[in-house]
């Protein structure tokens, strides 16, 4: 669920360093994880939709 939420919460333009003191995050690093899962899919719907 905390990845579920963070993924919501980064596609919603919320600042990563509000992500990181929502999930309690000492390390912006770590909350930095998901911001390469929100790229993923970004790259994904990007091709499905032939941008790239």
């Amino acid at each position: 669920l905390r990845h579920t939420r963070a993924i919501e919460l980064l596609k919603a333009q919320v600042p990563v360093t509000i992500v990181q003191q929502i999930l309690g995050h000492a390390s912006l690093s770590t909350t930095a994880m998901y911001l390469r899962y929100s790229a993923s899919e970004t790259r994904r719907i990007l091709k499905d939709r032939g941008v790239i």
